[in-house]
């Protein structure tokens, strides 16, 4: 057609006496392109479209799955929406099938969203643990696609009780885009009471210490909120500020000790960068202390104890070295707080804390004071048990120490002697930098934790006296 039209251009000139524009050579090339470019459109959008057609059957899930097909529908005018759900097994045959109407919805997104989460639910009413999902809302399977976006779970344990953890980030609302940390206590099915008393215990403890007229203690991790489920689950949300906890931390550390040790002569040639390197980290591990210290000494002011204070019971916003400066350790794990106010105290203990009034009774508390006193000394011993793990696991290479060793150590070998406890590891090449450490200060570690894990509750600093220990302020450094 392009050349047609040059033909013509000249036969008009030769002929007519008449030129044309040379665009319009160029026009006619685009008519042509655009020509061609619908008609290639046409074809494939016809080849989609069988194959659209092809695939409109339901297709089988694959052996021992089902297939969980969900979908919603919304009435914007009546802010109402219809969902569907039909779950089928692995020859097509229906399990279940859920029809269900919600009022107040304006946003097509929002009713999908519940259309997944209800089908999510049904299987875990059913006891289904292998499915399929499919649905037809782009939004909402890309978000539960993205990897970003995406609920990311773990298990732990507390107690007897098996909970999950999932990662998540506020999608709507004055909170949006504040990352959350879920965490899900089992329904009574599954656990039994256990797991009740300890949600509504966690969520009574931090409700309790975030309405303080001081505020907000920022080393304390913040409850955004909660609720249950139909199953019976309880879901506590907390923000999320921090990916690693101390016992992440401890554990890099010491498979970097590891890998540096095993680099040998490579590294050793600059002695001053490795002490630098010892000095950043004892710098961090005392940092990380203090946070963890100012929250316990934060409930302990409001007469809250923790109980089950650990490695793993302190978030942390960072875990690099250098950036100890900007470390914010966060205490979380509430689930065996104790109430030690005095009209509390005056009651019959509760289940959660019945180890704890045994100890106390053993150890000769008696009284209200001596109770409270003890209760107090019980998680200053805990911190110390933290304090002897970060003082070692990350000096240490990986496998040389762990806290079930560790205790078993101070507690039986050496029957809380601190003195015989480092004549032991200083015959012990591989614990010589952990020895360092607490050496600082002419032996001030040592005296501090001495002092944390002392055998009489009555002798135990309380927290803010610990903090304000040489060793703590960080002059030792």
């Amino acid at each position: 057609m392009t050349l047609r039209k040059v033909w013509l251009r000249r036969n008009r000139m030769v002929f007519e006496n008449r030129m044309e524009c040379p665009m319009s050579l160029l026009f006619a090339k685009a008519i042509v392109r655009d020509y061609q470019a619908v008609r290639n459109s046409n074809k494939s959008d016809k080849q989609v479209q069988n194959r659209i057609d092809n695939n409109q059957r339901w297709e089988k899930s694959e052996k021992r799955y089902v297939k969980v097909n969900w979908d919603a529908s919304l009435d914007q005018k009546k802010r109402r929406m219809d969902i569907g759900i039909i779950v089928r097994d692995e020859e097509g045959k229906v399990v279940a099938t859920v029809f269900n109407q919600k009022e107040n919805v304006e946003e097509a997104v929002v009713a999908e969203g519940y259309a997944l989460r209800a089908a999510i639910e049904l299987c875990s009413t059913l006891n289904i643990q292998k499915a399929n999902f499919e649905g037809d809302a782009k939004e909402i399977i890309m978000a539960v696609c993205n990897e970003e976006e995406m609920l990311t779970s773990y298990d732990v344990g507390e107690g007897s009780v098996k909970i999950r953890l999932y990662e998540g980030r506020v999608s709507q609302g004055p909170l949006r885009g504040t990352s959350i940390l879920f965490k899900v206590y089992p329904g009574q099915r599954a656990s039994g009471l256990e797991a009740d008393m300890m949600a509504a215990n966690e969520l009574n403890a931090h409700s309790f210490l975030q309405s303080s007229s001081e505020g907000i203690c920022q080393n304390l991790l913040i409850l955004v909120g909660g609720f249950e489920t139909k199953t019976g689950e309880q879901w506590l949300a907390f923000r999320n500020d921090g990916k690693y906890s101390a016992a992440d931390y401890a554990k890099v550390t010491s498979e970097k000790v590891s890998k540096n040790r095993a680099l040998g002569e490579q590294i050793s040639w600059n002695q001053f960068e490795q002490e630098q390197k010892i000095k950043r980290r004892g710098y961090f591990v005392i940092n990380l202390l203090r946070g963890a210290l100012r929250g316990l000494a934060f409930m302990h002011d409001h007469d809250r104890l923790h109980q089950s204070l650990g490695p793993s019971s302190i978030l942390l916003n960072t875990i690099i070295e250098r950036d100890a400066a900007y470390l914010v350790p966060r205490i979380r794990d509430l689930a065996f707080s104790v109430d030690i106010s005095y009209p509390y105290l005056e009651e019959s203990p509760g289940t959660l804390s019945e180890g704890l009034w045994r100890r106390a009774s053993a150890a000769g508390a008696y009284t209200l004071m001596e109770k409270r006193a003890f209760g107090i000394a019980d998680d200053i011993y805990e911190a110390g048990l933290l304090f002897a793990y970060l003082a070692f696991i990350p000096f240490c290479e990986a496998g040389i120490m762990d806290s079930i060793s560790l205790q078993r150590l101070l507690e039986s070998t050496f029957q809380l002697d601190l003195q015989a406890t480092r004549e032991y590891c200083l015959a012990d090449d591989r614990l010589l930098d952990a020895v360092k450490f607490l050496d600082l200060g002419d032996g001030a570690g040592w005296e501090l934790l001495q002092a944390m894990l002392n055998p009489d509750f009555r002798k135990r600093p309380i927290a803010e006296a610990i903090l304000n220990h040489r060793f703590m302020t960080g002059a030792v450094l």
